[in-house]
């Protein structure tokens, strides 16, 4: 890390929700870069990303699907490398059971994507594909939280 004197940072964040009675829309794109005094590009800035989430919601039930997309970055700071394009995707569906009980069975990475997080010349490849269950008691009222 390079303690720097001057650097200017610039970006910008938009996000579009829509509601309605049983689901819920949220469309967002972020985007940064930066430079140093001497015009250098700054590292570790996170790369630019689209995002698109949709949670339907029941009495007794909740789906939710979070597809993101990464476009390539081909502008590689010190001690970073380019970065491919990726489309990661996850969901999961949640019911309550009874008396409390609640079950989730939910996916990351479903569609099994090679990529990294980070532009970190050291950062390793991300989780492939994962699922599970979950069990889990309490709060009986409903589906918050």
């Amino acid at each position: 890390f390079d303690n720097l004197a001057d650097a200017s940072l610039e970006g910008f964040e938009l996000e579009f929700l829509a509601s309605q009675t049983f689901a819920r829309h949220s469309l967002s794109y972020q985007w940064q870069q930066g430079k140093d005094n001497a015009g250098n590009v700054l590292a570790d800035l996170n790369p630019p990303s689209f995002r698109y989430v949709l949670e339907l919601t029941g009495r007794q039930f909740r789906f939710m699907s979070d597809l993101q997309y990464r476009p390539e970055r081909n502008r590689a700071g010190p001690g970073e490398q380019n970065l491919a394009s990726a489309w990661v995707w996850s969901g999961s569906i949640r019911r309550d059971l009874s008396l409390g009980w609640r079950g989730e069975f939910y996916m990351t990475n479903v569609t099994d994507e090679l990529y990294r997080a980070s532009a970190d010349e050291l950062a390793p490849f991300q989780p492939g594909r994962a699922f599970g269950l979950r069990l889990s008691w309490g709060n009986a009222a409903g589906l918050d939280g």
